[in-house]
């Protein structure tokens, strides 16, 4: 009984007590604008929610194939007047079946030191006037050319 009493006296007494009204305000929908350059195929502004994220906005463009996706953090929140750039992809430097020296060459996957010599020794008979014309020197077939003709210039 007297738990009950002293809960209704502390009641009585914070109903004296001026209240601040609190009002909930929803989540804002607000929508940001975003520019995208570089690898999209094309630079465009586009509008995204505020609490996307990189990885969000890259689903809305379409991007080129030599786009490299690898420098940009995708969970990063956007914001207003974000600059997102899409880099390039990088190319290798090629080695030149025509000049290069035998160690040069042996850095070409699947090519040892033998077959450069190889490749070496037909060059010096016959220069290389296509990629495909070092399918010619024995021991490089199709696929040691496929894995490797992205690597290599005249």
């Amino acid at each position: 009984m007297k738990v009950a009493t002293i809960f209704l006296f502390v009641l009585s007494i914070l109903s004296l007590i001026p209240q601040k009204n609190v009002e909930i305000l929803p989540l804002l929908e607000t929508e940001v604008s975003i520019v995208i350059t570089g690898e999209a195929v094309d630079s465009q502004e586009i509008k995204v929610h505020s609490n996307s994220q990189v990885k969000d906005v890259l689903k809305k463009v379409e991007i080129s194939e030599s786009a490299d996706l690898s420098s940009l953090n995708m969970n990063e929140y956007v914001y207003q007047d974000m600059v997102i750039h899409i880099k390039k992809k990088e190319k290798n430097q090629c080695v030149s079946i025509n000049r290069a020296d035998l160690d040069t060459l042996i850095t070409l996957h699947g090519i040892g030191e033998a077959t450069a010599q190889k490749i070496i020794n037909y060059r010096n008979q016959t220069p290389f006037i296509y990629l495909e014309d070092l399918m010619n020197v024995p021991s490089i077939g199709m696929k040691k050319f496929e894995k490797i003709k992205d690597d290599i210039c005249l």
